[in-house]
């Protein structure tokens, strides 16, 4: 997480490799990863401790962070999935965090973004040393 303590602005970020987001959720067995996600953003925590406890969950944004691989073909992943239903359908946050009452899934939904590895490497070159243009170089990740 990125937080401004001076004025709550933050942005959460769920970063991937190679692995797909999880499924399994302990305390929700209906919520995936990225909907825990989104639902703790939505979330004020004033039991933290300072800078954490002046996040202000109205200017909190979240950011999947993958190889551009993965945002190039969003449907080889599950997260791909759930993020494009997301952004674009506001009705699908309201379906898998149904205990959220009285929420603009709209705002929300203008909220999320994907960023990728290869974002980090233009802006900051050399932020990801193990990165390369060709995925079958990503490590652990082999040809067939």
């Amino acid at each position: 997480m990125l937080l401004n303590a001076d004025n709550g602005f933050a942005v959460l970020f769920e970063a991937k490799v190679l692995s797909d987001m999880s499924y399994q959720v302990s305390f929700d067995a209906m919520r995936n990863q990225i909907a825990r996600n989104i639902d703790v953003m939505l979330e004020r925590n004033d039991s933290l401790p300072e800078p954490l406890s002046l996040r202000q969950p109205q200017r909190t944004l979240f950011a999947l962070l993958t190889p551009e691989i993965f945002r190039k073909h969003p449907h080889s992943r599950l997260y791909g999935w759930l993020m494009n239903e997301y952004r674009h359908s506001p009705t699908a946050l309201a379906r898998d965090i149904p205990h959220r009452r009285s929420v603009d899934w709209s705002d929300v939904a203008r909220r999320l973004g994907w960023l990728t590895w290869e974002d980090c490497e233009q802006v900051l070159p050399g932020s990801c040393p193990w990165l390369t243009r060709n995925p079958s170089h990503i490590p652990g990740n082999q040809r067939e």
